[in-house]
Parts: structure tokens; sequence; C-alpha cells
């Protein structure tokens, strides 16, 4: 899986370092990060930048996308949760914006993920997507993802990389199973709690060794056992 590249600026002075809470130095941060795009892929992504225009499709990837590009929201809210999805086609001669379709509308909040799927082009894209990071300033310093119940495709709020067993997600026994997608397979890698007691529990014990980690920008599938709400905190706040 590629690295993200995640650059971190205040006005106009940027942050050497990479996407690790002890490179984040300064309040008010804006940055960027690359996503790469390969012909003929699935990619499960995120939002963890607020983005500066708003907070749908089209703010995040504007006329970025390769022409055919497909994208499903995981939709929370249905009932049941339900994919929405949204199509990309790119600039026509003499009009000055490109043409989405679908719901493309919809609001992609910190927490939310979506597949994205690429055309078959033979040729791979990179896309550049910017937003402030979420801090005290912005009142995104904690984030809150409701509604979580059964099998659902979420993300870790923040753009930095973060190890699962390390967020309060994972601390929460009826947190069950994870799913991460691989990007050059294609296929998922399952990480699950394991049995406990006597006769064993499935997915009542511990998780094992060997915590994946959460690339930032990258989404995930959780199966829970009850309705949740999943908060967190900025990791980095004590390096605004």
């Amino acid at each position: 899986m590629k690295k993200m590249l995640l650059v971190m600026a205040a006005g106009a002075l940027v942050a050497a370092g990479s996407a690790q809470a002890d490179t984040v130095t300064s309040v008010n941060v804006v940055g960027y990060y690359n996503v790469t795009l390969p012909p003929a892929s699935l990619l499960m992504l995120s939002a963890p930048l607020l983005n500066f225009q708003g907070a749908t499709l089209a703010d995040m990837f504007g006329d970025q996308l390769p022409d055919g590009t497909k994208v499903y929201i995981w939709d929370r809210a249905k009932t049941p949760a339900q994919y929405s999805s949204a199509s990309y086609q790119s600039t026509p001669p003499f009009v000055p914006t490109p043409v989405w379709g679908g719901s493309y509308t919809n609001m992609l909040l910190p927490g939310d993920g979506f597949f994205i799927k690429t055309p078959s082009s033979g040729i791979t894209n990179t896309v550049t997507i910017m937003g402030e990071i979420p801090a005290i300033e912005n009142d995104y310093a904690t984030n809150v993802v409701s509604n979580l119940s059964g099998l659902n495709m979420v993300s870790y709020s923040f753009p930095v990389d973060v190890v699962f067993t390390n967020t309060t997600l994972a601390a929460n026994p009826d947190v069950q199973v994870i799913y991460q997608w691989n990007e050059q397979t294609q296929t998922y890698s399952t990480y699950a709690r394991q049995a406990a007691g006597f006769p064993p529990v499935p997915f009542s014990g511990n998780w094992p060794a060997g915590s994946p980690t959460i690339p930032a920008g990258r989404a995930f599938w959780v199966k829970t056992a009850t309705s949740l709400d999943w908060t967190e905190v900025a990791p980095y706040l004590n390096n605004l």
C-alpha cells in the first residue's frame, strides 16, 4: 500500500516532516496528501482533512479524477445502511466545471469512508486532497462517529497513521472484527478478537498480537455486537 504524503503548513510556513504526531507544530494547520489511483482498482478512502470549500465529493476531488471514475459512499444514516453512488466525467469543451452524476453532493464527514473505483484506462493517476487538520480551533479536536451497528465502513478521523489497538474503537468490547482492504491484492485482511471463556465464545477475548496500522486517509470495515458511538480525540493536540 503506497504511503500518502502529508505536508502541514501555517500561513506560508511549511513544517518539514511526515504525518506523524511529533511533526505537527502549529495551530490552524493546513496541508495536503496525495493519493495514487492505479487503473482498474478499488480503494477504500476517507476525508481526514476538513475541506475549505465544503465536504462533498466535488469539493474534495474537483476535476482531478480519471474520466469514468465511480465512487460509492457508505451511508450509515439509511435504513438499512447502504451505498450512495456517484460518477465523474472529465470537463467537456466550453463547460467550466466537471460533470458529476449521482450522489456527489453527499457530505463527507470525519470518520466516514467510501470506495473509489478507477476506470480501465491503463493510466495511473495521482490526486491531491487539501484541507485543514482537525484541531481545537475548528471544533474537530474530538470527533464522534455515531450509529455504528453491525457492519459499517469507517475511518480514523485524523490525518495520521494509527495502530488499530491504540484507538478507543478497539478498546470497546462490543467491537468484534475489522476488515482492511489491501490495494495491491484487491482483497480483505481480517483482524478479529480472540475467543474467551469456557466453552470459548468467539470475539469475546483480547485482540491478537500484531495489530494492523490504519494509514491516514484509508477506511476500513468494523463489525460490532451492539449499536455504539466511536469517540476519538486528535492524538497531536499537545504539539499544536
